[in-house]
């Protein structure tokens, strides 16, 4: 898993750095991008992955030269910080973002604090909280993806990017613009909820206000929402809720030194329905 590589692919990054390289991100595997990594391994290395992953994050949020980031497939959780912070991140109709960190009783790491109280509508609440799916265009219309292309385009897409040697933030995006598709809207369609309604039910002060909101909504998805939530861990909802609230108001910096905090604060604690889930 890439998570527990990433000592390593940090020193590469920062030997990349010196040299003002251009960096190409893609992954090895034809279904996923990025899935973050096996959930007992990383709870044995919580804060070591934790350190590395957000020194990860700040390099590629700083990196002084074109960052490309095609994502094809899967990604999950800490997977994110692969790409979100690049300034090209390309989707495809494969792509599938997921923020399943409440699902196993923990809470969104690495940036999530800072990336996604900022979608429109709260999109960023509806994923973790419900553990809701972007996929496809609605990666790049959340704003999380730059640029939309199709799957059977991106190998065009790779070699017309590595065959012009010292490419341009102007040369990469005539590249993508020539390789990628415009803007449509369809989140709106996907979910069968406006953006609207998904801001008033996401916008409640707590937990028990969402809970409450989507109550009195007469739609399968909210009773299938409800039924979810109704199972997980209460500590790991009112976690999340607080780092989203707190994040939207800070910078990334702050955003990681405020996760590495609770992370700390959580191995020490393990408060029982934290960790309720078997893993």
């Amino acid at each position: 898993m890439i998570i527990f590589m990433m000592e390593r692919i940090c020193e590469q990054l920062k030997a990349w750095r010196k040299e003002m390289r251009p960096v190409l991100v893609k992954s090895a595997s034809s279904k996923t991008f990025c899935v973050g990594g096996d959930i007992k391994e990383a709870l044995s290395k919580e804060l070591e992955i934790l350190k590395n992953l957000s020194l990860f994050t700040s390099l590629v949020a700083t990196y002084p030269a074109p960052y490309v980031a095609l994502i094809d497939g899967l990604m999950m959780g800490a997977g994110c910080s692969i790409f979100v912070h690049g300034q090209f991140r390309v989707a495809t109709e494969r792509t599938v973002l997921a923020m399943p960190e409440v699902d196993i009783s923990h809470f969104p790491d690495v940036d999530a604090s800072c990336v996604l109280p900022r979608p429109p509508g709260r999109l960023g609440y509806l994923l973790v909280i419900t553990g809701h799916q972007l996929e496809g265009r609605q990666v790049m219309e959340a704003g999380l993806a730059t640029h939309y292309c199709r799957s059977t385009s991106l190998l065009d897409l790779q070699e017309a990017l590595v065959s012009c040697a010292g490419l341009s933030y102007l040369d990469i995006e005539r590249i993508l613009e020539g390789h990628t598709q415009s803007r449509s809207s369809c989140i709106e369609n996907t979910i069968q909820l406006d953006l609207e309604d998904v801001e008033m039910f996401f916008s409640a002060a707590t937990i028990e206000g969402i809970m409450l909101r989507l109550e009195h909504l007469n739609h399968t998805w909210a009773y299938k929402t409800l039924a979810g939530m109704a199972v997980a861990s209460p500590t790991s909802f009112k976690v999340t809720k607080k780092l989203l609230d707190k994040g939207a108001k800070m910078n990334l910096q702050e955003c990681l030194l405020m996760e590495y905090g609770l992370t700390i604060s959580g191995i020490r604690a393990r408060v029982t329905d934290f960790c309720h889930c078997s893993v």
